[in-house]
């Protein structure tokens, strides 16, 4: 029953498949035939923790300006102008996805000519470490 699966992920880096390919075809395997500690050679191959090493992480791609009109558009349909302000902020200002979602409607200030100022709130440690 091993030799199938050891055969199989060694099979798959010559693909280009990803590794995590791998570990969820070993998992599901394991899960669906109740195997689960039989199959200790697929998963102690040694091109197995290369492979780790070796791969380049696959990061989630930016967000299209497509969907960075949809969304706030979408937002100011449903008049929730702070949903709107907060994803056209992100995107404009390049923030992370935990920056994006501790900002609020109350932290951005939009004047009648379109300018307008986002003051994020800052941790109490980093102001601290900082010397802010």
């Amino acid at each position: 029953m091993d030799l199938t699966p050891q055969e199989y992920t060694e099979f798959l880096p010559a693909q280009g498949a990803a590794k995590g390919m791998a570990s969820d075809v070993l998992s599901g395997i394991q899960h669906l035939l109740k195997t689960k500690r039989q199959m200790p050679g697929a998963w102690r191959l040694p091109q197995f923790s290369v492979w780790g090493r070796l791969e380049v992480p696959s990061r989630a791609p930016p967000m299209p300006p497509l969907a960075c009109t949809a969304l706030p558009g979408r937002g100011l349909a449903a008049t929730e102008l702070a949903f709107a302000s907060v994803v056209i902020a992100a995107f404009h200002l390049c923030l992370r996805t935990g920056e994006a979602l501790n900002l609020c409607g109350d932290l951005i200030s939009l004047r009648p000519d379109r300018r307008g100022v986002v003051s994020p709130p800052m941790d109490e440690d980093i102001v601290s470490k900082r010397g802010l």
